[in-house]
């Protein structure tokens, strides 16, 4: 999704042309994978891999975003 997102609807100007493709995503995906578009789009999900300080074990992870801004601020102290 974020890939049709970002190299279709990023390429859209008018608002109308959005919602028209919003709701054909919707539908698709109401349609054919039986996903709710409100519980998949939910919120801005972000994933990182520098949450495990360890290099070893770094994977790439779905955070909140307070978690995000604590080890983000911490980083600066440091």
């Amino acid at each position: 999704m974020h890939e049709l997102n970002r190299v279709v609807r990023d390429r859209l100007v008018e608002i109308e042309d959005e919602q028209i493709f919003d709701e054909l995503v919707n539908t698709t995906l109401q349609a054919e994978f039986r996903v709710d578009p409100k519980v998949l789009f939910k919120g801005k999900r972000v994933f990182v891999d520098f949450i495990e300080k360890d290099p070893d074990s770094r994977a790439l992870v779905e955070v909140e975003w307070k978690q995000l801004e604590t080890v983000l601020l911490e980083s600066l102290e440091d």
